[in-house]
């Protein structure tokens, strides 16, 4: 388990390091003035498989003429989602540059050591869970029932907490093709939770799929309507995930004395998250009709009275791309700590779990024998 978490992990930073290189490529082509769809056919040929035959036709679609912000609509795998929405907002608004500069300072902060830690304590608590589970079925599948027919053997009275052991034993041994089903609804509560907590996840438009009798017996697809489900509810809670994005290319916007509603309309068509959309759409037209864009931003829940308050009043006195810039760097740090929390506070419940559940077998166990100890003498 530990070299296949190994493995997994390589190969997502890869893939991670590639797409961020793709996007420094195509920043310095924009910013220098040379001809991209020649540095994406150079890093093509240094690149195999998947990843080089859509560098190489990335190219020719370039060269074909299609705009950079329908290419990276294309091909999505190949930059990061950051760049994806810089290129849209800066093609749209005219400062591509800038959008680009945001991007990959935002992706030059992103913190790996989180993210990495994150994957690390997955992987440890998987490994020490199933370890757990092995060596519990053992006791209960193979220990338990000679436990029990040895002391009914000798016509001793078993202690109240035994016998709920042994009956949580038998339990699982008959009824062991249940736990497996139980994680079609755990791992889909798990992520709620999740969302709820970090707001680091979002909502694919395509992953809606409604209620049908089939999916009784199609546990494949009964799980993507839960999951779907179950996040719907999640992240409507938490539109602050993507306060931080928001603000920081309104920031750009606003510095290069561009109108901000261009801006939002990008945000509101090419943001990756369905639920955002929708959200800036409506802010977007009600705009349009002389609101306050941080007042409705608020409205949104993106932001809070406050800061609401703060951004308008920094709009007022003319250092509004500062304060977009600051406010953006705070969401990004409160995002990572909600993270670090929620890592140690899974870290610690698992752990906590685990030791009760193992003191509730080692004391159930020894109780009959203590029990025999002081009967004998």
């Amino acid at each position: 388990m530990a070299f296949i978490a190994v493995v997994l992990y390589l190969v997502t930073t890869r893939k991670y390091a590639n797409r961020v290189a793709m996007l420094w490529i195509i920043a310095t082509a924009i910013k220098h003035d040379m001809p991209l769809p020649g540095l994406i056919r150079a890093q093509a040929r240094q690149s195999w498989g998947k990843r080089k035959r859509m560098l190489f036709e990335m190219a020719s679609d370039l060269s074909g003429g299609t705009s950079l912000a329908e290419v990276v609509d294309t091909y999505r795998s190949v930059i990061p989602e950051q760049g994806r929405l810089a290129i849209h907002i800066g093609s749209d608004s005219g400062t591509l540059d800038q959008s680009l500069d945001a991007a990959l300072e935002y992706l030059e902060r992103r913190p790996h050591e989180v993210i990495r830690d994150f994957q690390m304590v997955f992987f440890y608590l998987t490994a020490v869970l199933t370890a757990w589970i092995f060596l519990a079925s053992f006791i209960m599948y193979w220990i338990v029932p000679r436990f029990k027919d040895i002391f009914l053997g000798f016509g001793l009275d078993i202690p109240e907490m035994t016998l709920t052991f042994i009956g949580f034993a038998d339990f699982c041994v008959n009824y062991f093709y249940l736990f497996p089903l139980a994680l079609l609804f755990l791992i889909p509560l798990g992520v709620l939770f999740a969302s709820l907590v970090t707001g680091g996840l979002d909502l694919p438009d395509k992953g809606y799929r409604p209620l049908r009798l089939d999916m009784l017996w199609r546990p494949g697809r009964l799980l993507d309507w839960l999951y779907y489900l179950l996040l719907k509810q999640g992240v409507r809670f938490s539109p602050q995930r993507a306060t931080a994005d928001i603000l920081r290319y309104l920031g750009v916007v606003a510095q290069a004395d561009k109108p901000i509603l261009g801006a939002i309309d990008t945000l509101s068509q090419y943001h990756k998250a369905g639920d955002i959309r929708a959200k800036l759409l409506n802010v977007k037209e009600r705009l349009k009709q002389g609101g306050v864009l941080w007042e409705l931003l608020a409205a949104k829940g993106f932001l809070s009275k406050q800061k609401a308050a703060l951004l308008h009043t920094a709009e007022v006195a003319g250092d509004l791309p500062y304060a977009l810039k600051e406010k953006s760097l705070q969401f990004e740090k409160e995002h990572q700590h909600r993270m670090i929390c929620f890592m140690e506070y899974v870290r610690v419940a698992a752990i906590l779990m685990l030791c009760l559940m193992t003191a509730f077998f080692a004391i159930s166990l020894f109780m009959p024998l203590i029990q025999l100890m002081n009967d004998l003498s």
